[in-house]
């Protein structure tokens, strides 16, 4: 049976997707004793999140486990409507492993200077890094500027507002950065594809 050319165009998409949904059912279920074998600390948050005062827990791979991992449902399918439409829209014209990595990348980059700024303790989940950025190169590749300043002033704005998180506001801040630099280099630096 062959898939579905509608399907084929978001397959990347839906493969983080289903991780992110599956990584909090098992870990609202079962907690991560039934994934890691933990006993001391049975939350798969703390286990898996990125920990500003232990930035090379298990080695650095916290800054890329955060990313699949949630605080409750909420913040899963909050990220998950910002990360999975904006990654549906760019999935045909990135490919699957470029929508799958990237915002990835840009997750954990974003995040590593935090270890460095931060005094103390604090953690971060979730995938709205991502988002952001997924959002931020829709808007410029795409050429929507107005869409693009009312998206980010509400996700900056109104970020700290709710959250009073300084700390979670320059990680999103680095992210839009980020994707404004990812932009320019793919249009002035990369070679383009010839048309035939």
């Amino acid at each position: 049976m062959k898939l579905d050319n509608r399907y084929r165009k978001i397959i990347g998409t839906l493969t983080i997707l289903t991780a992110m949904t599956l990584i909090h059912l098992i870990s609202q279920v079962l907690g991560s004793e039934a994934l890691f074998g933990i006993k001391d600390d049975p939350s798969l948050y703390k286990f898996l999140a990125f920990d500003s005062s232990q930035p090379l827990k298990l080695g650095g791979f916290t800054l890329f486990s955060s990313y699949f991992v949630h605080y409750n449902w909420p913040h899963l399918i909050q990220d998950l409507v910002l990360l999975g439409f904006f990654s549906m829209m760019l999935e045909a014209r990135l490919g699957t492993l470029k929508i799958m990595c990237l915002p990835l990348i840009i997750h954990a980059i974003a995040l590593a200077p935090m270890a460095l700024v931060l005094p103390k303790q604090h953690i971060f989940l979730g995938s709205s890094l991502g988002g952001i950025c997924l959002f931020t190169y829709y808007c410029l590749t795409n050429k929507k500027p107005i869409l693009l300043s009312i998206g980010l002033i509400a996700i900056l704005g109104l970020g700290f507002y709710q959250t009073n998180d300084l700390y979670g506001n320059l990680a999103h801040f680095l992210a839009v950065v980020l994707s404004f630099s990812l932009f320019f280099i793919s249009k002035h630096f990369l070679p383009r594809s010839k048309k035939p």
